[in-house]
């Protein structure tokens, strides 16, 4: 088998001389050897010129051959060398080795396995057998108790019945002495029934007669008041038209002494409307300002102010937004 020598060895080149220490390798066996610092082959069995190999004192002398073409000058004795050699063992007949013996451990374990399990199935069978007879001995118990169960069971079923027979005929004639009695005690509640129903339908009839006339009443009065009601709402309509008609006169005559002209923005707020209106006026930075004119939070009219540089010191009214 081929492998790597790793020992110690040592390189001559003057006498082209390499000398591996404390081993012996027949020339035939010594397959390879490189210079591996220049990258150059000493030695290769495949290939000539091959080396000279021999063996002394128990070291293996390699002398290699002086190659015309190639001049060593520039190889050291401390370049490195990798050295390839056949140890001479047969790689298969060692694999045919361990397969035989372990051929033959697996055939030892396989017969002891073998007579185990015989062993075991005498004993599992001679258990079994154990096994069945106890089964049938119980098997044969358990038939005769339960024969005798049943017969108690019987007996016991032929007294129940009896008793059965006797307490269901009793409750027979109770049940037939008690429709009787029902029968007769329905009668007399039909017939009381009867007479509360007719005196109840004559106070109903009354009841309606009775409800007819004060609903008519009811009516007649409902419609009086609905009359009235009708007229005081129109009169207020009337006197709510008025008012907001003066509202509007006044606040629009206010407003035209506002459109054509400018007021310093202090004054707005000392505008009094009449007829209970608010105004607000709304800064508007540097855009529009506005002046909101409401009454009871309802928006009547609002003005857009144009801006000066300053931001909002004067407002010239630009439009009037109605409500």
């Amino acid at each position: 088998m081929k492998q790597q020598f790793t020992g110690s060895y040592t390189l001559d080149v003057a006498s082209r001389t390499i000398t591996l220490l404390g081993i012996e390798i027949p020339q035939e066996r010594l397959t390879i050897v490189v210079n591996s610092t220049v990258g150059f082959v000493y030695h290769n069995i495949e290939h000539e010129p091959t080396a000279d190999v021999t063996i002394s004192g128990g070291n293996t002398i390699v002398v290699f051959p002086q190659y015309k073409d190639t001049d060593c000058e520039t190889h050291r004795n401390t370049d490195a060398l990798s050295i390839f050699y056949d140890d001479g063992v047969d790689l298969g007949w060692l694999l045919q080795a361990e397969f035989d013996e372990t051929q033959t451990l697996l055939q030892a374990e396989f017969d002891e396995t073998q007579t185990a399990i015989a062993n075991f199935r005498t004993e599992i069978k001679a258990e079994s057998d154990e096994t069945q007879a106890l089964l049938q001995t119980e098997f044969t118990d358990t038939r005769t108790n339960l024969t005798d169960f049943r017969t108690e069971i019987k007996a016991e079923s032929d007294e129940t019945q009896a008793l059965l027979q006797t307490e269901f005929d009793a409750t027979q004639t109770l049940l037939t002495e008690f429709k009787t009695e029902v029968k007769s005690e329905s009668d007399a509640t039909q017939t009381l029934l009867q007479t509360d129903f007719d005196a109840t339908q004559t106070l109903l009839t009354e009841f309606k007669t009775e409800a007819k006339a004060e609903s008519d009443a009811t009516q007649t009065l409902l419609q009086a008041e609905f009359d009235a009601t009708q007229t005081l709402l129109t009169e207020f309509k009337t006197e709510v038209k008025s008012e907001n008609d003066d509202t509007q006169t006044l606040l629009g005559g206010k407003l035209v002494t506002l459109v054509d002209g400018t007021i310093p923005s202090e004054l707005l707020g000392m505008f009094e409307p009449p007829n209970d209106v608010d105004v607000t006026y709304v800064p508007g930075g540097y855009g529009p300002s506005r002046i909101i004119f409401s009454r009871n939070g309802v928006t009547l009219k609002t003005l857009n102010l144009t801006y000066g540089a300053s931001g909002d010191s004067l407002g010239k009214v630009i439009s009037i937004v109605p409500s």
